[in-house]
């Protein structure tokens, strides 16, 4: 993938880190001057209980952890994996965003699962990252394998979706993969809306009005950010939910890849504020590639 000259990727030694470091090479590869760095995290607090119990020093635990942390990446990568690794000693989440803030990586890659967390969602650590990092980060699947085939970009007609658009199809030239854009329209009737009073006949002509102004601005979005020879395919759903329309999309159309932005407007802008998008995050049946908006 290009577009990234510094990736970092997480490693706690799970299942879903190694499936994570594995797919974070394989972006790598596809640029001569990116950077990859390994990063592991021992948590404070049972880094000073084993100091107390054993005596042993601090740097001694994390050159353990470091010797560690390389023989496990030349197991999964082999030995000229060109990979540069670091364990250090902090709350997991500080230590992501210090090891990004100091290789200035544009791309953080973390698992699916691991950092503290069960049943297949993502752990505490990996939401938070996605909230406040201040890169792309993408979460991969621990079921993914190979290069990306069906990438969907979600978007809402903010400057920010029209970056997830710009990620995405960098991903999808660079993978080979087909690239659809999608978006879910909410009618103000099945959000919720006061309308007890107005007939019932007004509200169908102004949801019927709203959905032909939605399709319309779509329509111009679309033809701005990708142009007239783009072999982009276009989706476009009505649902209740936002994030139920886009995880239903995923899932009817075997998506492997689904990028969209953390800020947006109306509509999918609250995919990834709040309770929303912890949803979003754990029930994707995919990877999810979350990007920010453009600087200013």
């Amino acid at each position: 993938m290009s577009g990234f000259n510094q990736i970092v990727v997480g490693v706690d030694f799970s299942p879903s880190s190694l499936q994570a470091v594995r797919e974070a090479a394989r972006l790598r590869a596809g640029s001569a001057h990116c950077g990859l760095t390994a990063v592991h995290i021992l948590d404070r607090g049972v880094v000073d209980d084993l100091i107390r119990h054993t005596g042993i020093s601090e740097s001694r635990v994390i050159d353990q952890a470091g010797a560690r942390l390389e023989r496990w990446v030349e197991e999964t990568l082999g030995k000229e994996h060109g990979a540069s690794t670091e364990a250090v000693i902090g709350h997991p989440f500080d230590g992501l965003m210090a090891a990004v803030e100091r290789h200035k990586a544009q791309l953080l890659v973390l698992g699916s699962r691991g950092f503290n967390t069960g049943r297949g969602h993502p752990g505490a650590v990996a939401a938070k990252c996605i909230r406040k990092a201040p890169c792309d980060v993408l979460l991969v699947r621990r079921s993914h394998e190979g290069p990306f085939r069906k990438v969907v970009a979600c978007v809402d007609f903010s400057e920010t979706s029209g970056r997830a658009i710009d990620v995405a199809q960098k991903v999808t030239e660079a993978e080979g993969a087909t690239l659809q854009v999608l978006h879910v329209h909410v009618p103000s009737l099945l959000a919720g809306s006061m309308i007890e009073p107005f007939p019932p006949t007004e509200v169908t002509a102004m949801e019927a009005t709203r959905e032909r102004v939605a399709h319309k601005e779509y329509r111009a979005f679309l033809e701005n950010k990708l142009g007239p020879d783009s072999n982009a395919e276009s989706a476009f759903r009505i649902n209740a939910s936002a994030t139920d329309g886009v995880i239903g999309h995923l899932i009817d159309t075997g998506a492997d890849l689904a990028v969209l932005g953390t800020r947006g407007r109306s509509g999918l802008k609250i995919l990834l504020l709040g309770t929303t998008a912890e949803r979003l995050v754990h029930e994707a049946p995919c990877s999810v590639l979350t990007v920010k908006a453009p600087p200013v």
